[in-house]
């Protein structure tokens, strides 16, 4: 069974939005989001990244109150929905950074790897 599978349409950004939005309507029993332009995440209905972090909280008994996720893009916002903690990249979509509680640098600067070292250490990296 495939869990996760990928559509690529060349496409901007409100194209492709228009696209998943119209698929999500016409199409039972899967789900599509969008995590950059052009490029859809389909997968069952109902599995989504914030499913999975319940899921994953649930079975290793971490509350999702507790929970930090980094994300940059619309197919993690279903994850921010979920985790007290929800972190946007530096070079997230608006969307993303809007939904995010914390922000931080980009990936390509290592901000995700220096704030869960942070983490590990203890420290809380993040600054309202």
């Amino acid at each position: 069974d495939a869990l996760k599978v990928n559509v690529f349409a060349p496409r901007d950004m409100p194209a492709t939005v228009e696209l998943c939005e119209r698929l999500n309507r016409s199409i039972e029993g899967i789900d599509f989001d969008v995590p950059m332009a052009g490029y859809l995440n389909i997968m069952p209905a109902g599995w989504n990244k914030g499913a999975a972090l319940q899921f994953l909280c649930d079975h290793v008994g971490v509350s999702v109150e507790e929970a930090v996720v980094f994300g940059d893009a619309g197919n993690d916002l279903t994850m921010f929905r979920v985790a007290g903690h929800p972190v946007a990249v530096g070079n997230a979509t608006p969307e993303a950074s809007a939904a995010a509680r914390w922000h931080i640098g980009r990936c390509e600067d290592d901000a995700v790897a220096a704030a869960i070292e942070a983490l590990a250490a203890g420290e809380w990296p993040f600054a309202a």
